[in-house]
């Protein structure tokens, strides 16, 4: 676990430079909902209500409501890590529009969704607790998310239970039969590597993961993405990404930016340098229940690589946005890649663990 400072009874904050969690996470979670009045908690991830990217692990109980809301000028993320959960859009008269059923796995179901801007939505608890990791751009601004004043508030009992039966009557006639696998999300090839999302309601699951691992071994890559965000200019990138044990990233070094890396799949190891090269710090990552760290946040300004160590990985990356060429720079001090053989002894030469077989 990171170490936390208690801000609320529904909120702590990790103090650490690299913030990187592993299955201990859901312990202190389980504990910090019963300490609660609203059986609700979160760990923040980032350091301050400024930083440009906010991340945050919630816990919530199957009673928890969420007043549908929409947020002004920027999107949001939700990923599923235990339990399940249905997710609403509506139209701004509250008319339901749109339904994706989620589930931390399962073929028929996703595990995250993004939710774009100036869309009311809301989350809908399907089991006795669920742990989601939540994304949004920052600096925080309350002014900046509006609730619907046609959905009761959470303080209206009645009106909250009877408008809960409402929204269970849709997701009951929206919800597809059987337990068949989910449709490819809707996609388009910008080039060899990179995919993008059409529609503006995105949600992720195996049969996303499934693909891009086929594409990464039919074409012969060593990396293929598809992009959640719409566009360059949104203040929210992420990512699904599927890497081969072939791959080299460059260290580099991100300037006032910071990002992060979610495991799903296979395992690696983050490794960060001082200005010379030095390595300074390993976090060992691999998926939940692996007994590694899972999330890692990565600090701004400062030098890092990912060294891959199975086959393959499959993570899901956050930083945030516009994206600009100019926000990474690379060292001297480490390969560009153009000499593979060359890439490949430099990491070799960091003392990383011995690659997985499988």
């Amino acid at each position: 676990m990171p170490n936390l400072k208690m801000m609320t009874t529904e909120a702590y904050q990790a103090t650490d430079k690299v913030v990187h969690l592993s299955d201990s996470v859901f312990d202190f979670l389980g504990n910090a909902i019963h300490k609660s009045p609203r059986k609700r908690s979160r760990i923040c991830t980032h350091r301050s209500v400024s930083e440009k990217l906010h991340e945050m692990f919630v816990i919530y109980n199957k009673e928890t409501y969420v007043r549908p809301n929409k947020h002004l000028g920027k999107d949001e993320s939700v990923y599923v890590l235990k339990g399940e959960a249905d997710f609403i859009f509506f139209d701004d008269d509250g008319t339901p529009r749109q339904l994706v059923r989620m589930r931390a796995s399962g073929a028929d179901r996703a595990y995250y969704c993004r939710v774009p801007a100036e869309v009311y939505h809301t989350i809908i608890m399907r089991s006795e607790e669920i742990v989601l990791f939540e994304g949004t751009p920052g600096p925080f601004n309350p002014a900046e998310t509006l609730y619907a004043d046609w959905a009761p508030a959470e303080s209206e009992r009645e009106a909250v239970a009877a408008y809960r039966q409402e929204l269970d009557r849709f997701v009951a006639a929206a919800s597809p039969k059987g337990t068949e696998g989910r449709d490819l999300l809707q996609l388009r090839q910008l080039n060899t590597l990179v995919y993008s999302a059409v529609e503006r309601v995105v949600p992720l699951g195996e049969t996303e993961n499934e693909f891009l691992k086929a594409q990464l071994q039919q074409q012969k890559l060593d990396r293929i993405r598809i992009c959640c965000h719409p566009g360059v200019e949104d203040r929210l990138h992420e990512m699904l990404m599927v890497f081969s044990r072939d791959t080299y990233i460059r260290p580099s070094i991100h300037i006032d930016k910071e990002e992060s890396l979610l495991i799903l799949e296979g395992f690696g190891t983050y490794v960060f340098f001082d200005d010379q090269g030095n390595v300074i710090d390993r976090v060992p990552l691999g998926p939940m229940g692996s007994g590694r760290s899972f999330y890692c946040r990565i600090p701004a300004n400062t030098y890092h690589c990912l060294t891959i160590e199975s086959p393959i990985l499959v993570a899901k990356e956050t930083t945030s946005g516009p994206f600009s060429r100019a926000d990474t720079e690379f060292p001297t001090w480490a390969p560009d890649g153009s000499d593979m053989k060359a890439a490949h002894r430099y990491l070799d030469s960091l003392g990383q663990p011995m690659r997985l077989s499988a």
